[in-house]
């Protein structure tokens, strides 16, 4: 009987948290929805400023990926993302959105803003339009490109050390700062460097271009004449790995959440894969869970 209760309980949560409504009707494909989805690679992110079609995680849906969520990865991530921007979250918030007037702001940079979206007309009439470019106007949406954007992945020519969590904040949220130009760190990166190197260069022939990317793994060709520093618009979380030319190497937390780490000189495929501890002791457990069933079931 207590079965037969927790499966008719799971299912009426199933039935109210996925209704049998047509995804034509509760994804709609808009114009502007259409232009994103063919402009818009899976490791560059927008910033919705209009929800009527940019519900936070249904976007998933149409395979865009947005800097703002239902909630947030972690403290810092929420830390980082409201010294210029104020998004609205609350527990019983059903469509949170965000706000900002700092569009002046090099922080779109640092989290890999490509797009910023506003309802039609909404977009604020200060904005800088030579730094983001008119690229489609309908009436579902008003798109905004980022001109100054180069990217998911980038080297940096200096590489700063701040241990303390506000002074590094501050920093980053400092109009003067610049994320393609310089990187902060909590830790020495001294250690990782090659012994006949002095100092990070980065030079004009530099270059880095993604090769493979999905949610679990994502490789990065790079391209260098001096040891340098790679950093991603990728958070920093537990469970990563990184291996530059199969070998394994140590990811640094860069700028406050982000991930980085050190790249020789030369050319290297630099590679992270999400590979968590609990997921391959969850793997174990499963299999010798089944392994068991199956003894069971033969011989008894």
């Amino acid at each position: 009987m207590f079965k037969v209760f927790i499966f008719f309980d799971l299912a009426l949560l199933s039935y109210n948290q996925n209704p049998t409504t047509s995804p034509a009707f509760f994804y709609p494909k808009t114009p502007g929805i259409t232009f994103l989805t063919t402009h818009q690679q899976a490791y560059e992110k927008m910033m919705p400023f209009d929800y009527t079609f940019m519900i936070p995680g249904t976007i998933l849906y149409y395979g865009l990926s947005s800097i703002v969520a239902h909630n947030f990865y972690s403290e810092k991530h929420r830390q980082l993302l409201q010294t210029f921007t104020r998004p609205f979250v609350t527990p019983t918030a059903a469509i949170p959105s965000a706000r900002t007037t700092q569009f002046d702001s090099s922080l779109f940079n640092l989290f890999g803003v490509k797009y910023l979206v506003f309802a039609p007309g909404k977009a604020p009439a200060d904005l800088d339009l030579t730094r983001f470019r008119s690229v489609y106007k309908g009436d579902d949406l008003d798109i905004f490109e980022n001109s100054d954007y180069k990217g998911a992945a980038f080297l940096v020519k200096k590489v700063a050390i701040v241990k303390i969590p506000e002074l590094m904040l501050s920093k980053l949220a400092d109009r003067a700062f610049n994320p393609y130009e310089e990187a902060y760190v909590e830790e020495d990166i001294t250690s990782s460097l090659p012994q006949h190197s002095a100092a990070l260069e980065v030079l004009p022939e530099n270059s880095v271009t993604i090769s493979a990317y999905n949610s679990n793994n994502v490789t990065y060709q790079v391209a260098s004449s001096q040891d340098n520093f790679l950093v991603t618009a990728e958070l920093f979380y537990p469970g990563w790995k990184a291996f530059v030319d199969g070998k394994e190497t140590t990811i640094y937390r860069a700028n406050y959440i982000f991930r980085g780490v050190v790249v020789p000189a030369g050319q290297h495929e630099v590679t992270f894969i999400f590979a968590p501890f609990s997921f391959r002791l969850g793997v174990i457990i499963s299999g010798l869970s089944l392994l068991l069933m199956s003894v069971y079931l033969l011989f008894y």
